[in-house]
């Protein structure tokens, strides 16, 4: 039997990364399917966890989630849900996913846009929820969507390695 634990550990002192004294908007990017659905449960409630350490009710800190390409599943954009309550609401609808390249590409391109909630002063996040090793069909895409953000979009960069720990 296996199972999938994460974990939040904020820093103490760490006012920039919870958004006490600064804008951020920040988007989760994960695949859904390339998870499965121990892991991908276990990361809904991670981002639940995560909710209650952040700034997001007094607006310093604005949240989107990018786990779908298709009618299926569930893509929070930044401006949808801005009070923790709603947005851990919408954690628990239906999820599903292609592509994690697709979804960097997407997270990138269409969800830091002020038409959707984007703030133009506000610094941009991306935190990628993946297992590892990634599918060998998709490494090369999400490096390079992840060197994209980085170097020509100015987005911050974070990941979240999901592990499957087995009972002893």
């Amino acid at each position: 039997m296996s199972c999938v634990s994460i974990s939040v550990r904020i820093y103490l002192n760490d006012t920039r990364t919870c958004g006490n004294n600064s804008e951020v908007d920040t988007l989760f990017v994960y695949n859904k399917n390339a998870l499965g659905s121990p892991a991908a449960a276990a990361v809904r409630k991670f981002l639940s966890d995560v909710v209650d350490e952040l700034r997001m009710d007094p607006g310093n800190v604005r949240l989107g989630v990018v786990s779908k390409t298709n009618t299926d599943g569930i893509n929070i954009r930044l401006g949808d849900y801005v009070t923790r309550e709603r947005f851990k609401r919408a954690l628990n609808q239906k999820q599903s996913g292609l592509g994690l390249h697709h979804l960097l590409r997407i997270a990138q391109e269409e969800y830091f846009d002020t038409e959707i909630g984007h703030r133009i002063d506000a610094r941009k996040r991306i935190v990628v929820i993946l297992n590892s090793p990634i599918n060998p069909k998709e490494e090369l895409g999400v490096k390079h969507h992840l060197f994209r953000a980085k170097m020509l979009n100015d987005i911050e960069l974070l990941t979240v390695n999901v592990v499957k720990v087995k009972d002893a």
